[in-house]
């Protein structure tokens, strides 16, 4: 599901009261059917994450939930319009026109905003901007892209790539040296072979995640064996 990851305190700012307490209204697109959740309910993910991740992400949910909420409490009591953001030690102005006229200019005419906010203070700002980078990258697609280049950057899974090109030059190495010493057989498709490389590639991932190094290694030899005599017989 391409849903994304929201805290629990931001969506209580959506949910209405009800006697059991804040409640949301859902609506399903797929099945066209409305439901109800509590905020810390919805879509939760038990043991999603390891006790230091979930520290991690708390401290940065923690300053940005309080600087939001003092954002609330300041423009909830303001009139409905359109702000202009100012210095934080600027005032409040939301009296008077709400806009005002300048003009037009190139065939567009300019209206500029005469109410104005200040900007939250410099600490607030950036635990916002925290928090706001932190969901961007817990959106699924995003989390899984930028998980993907970490993966690649760590050191242990280079050599995990490097194993396997390895096993994919030693899978059509071998098979071609096993199919010139039987003129009898005819050399396997290079295609076959690099499936085959897949293959086994993939087993030796989940033994390096299941088992560690050794079985991985195990995995990749034995897996080698295999596939070196399957195409033989098969071709």
């Amino acid at each position: 599901m391409d849903q994304h990851v929201i805290s629990e305190w931001l969506l209580k700012a959506f949910a209405r009261t009800a006697p059991g307490g804040p409640t949301l209204a859902l609506y399903d697109k797929t099945t066209g059917l409305y439901d109800s959740a509590m905020p810390g309910d919805f879509m939760t993910e038990v043991d999603a994450h390891s006790t230091a991740i979930e520290r991690g992400i708390g401290d940065i949910e923690g300053p940005a939930s309080r600087a939001a909420l003092q954002l609330a409490k300041r423009v909830k009591i303001l009139p409905p319009g359109l702000y202009a953001v100012v210095p934080s030690h600027g005032e409040i102005r939301a009296n008077g026109s709400a806009l005002s006229d300048k003009g037009v200019y190139e065939g567009r005419r300019i209206l500029v905003s005469e109410y104005q906010v200040p900007s939250p203070s410099q600490v607030d700002r950036i635990a916002l901007g925290r928090y706001a980078g932190l969901m961007y990258e817990r959106a699924p697609k995003n989390e899984t892209a930028i998980m993907g280049v970490t993966w690649i950057k760590s050191p242990e899974k280079r050599r995990l790539w490097f194993v396997s090109l390895v096993l994919i030059l030693a899978i059509v190495a071998i098979g071609i040296i096993v199919n010139r010493s039987s003129p009898s057989h005819v050399a396997s498709p290079i295609v076959a072979r690099l499936a085959a490389a897949v293959i086994v590639t993939v087993f030796v991932a989940v033994a390096r995640v299941r088992g560690g190094p050794r079985a991985a290694a195990v995995t990749g030899v034995v897996g080698v064996l295999i596939a070196v005599v399957l195409l033989s017989l098969l071709w």
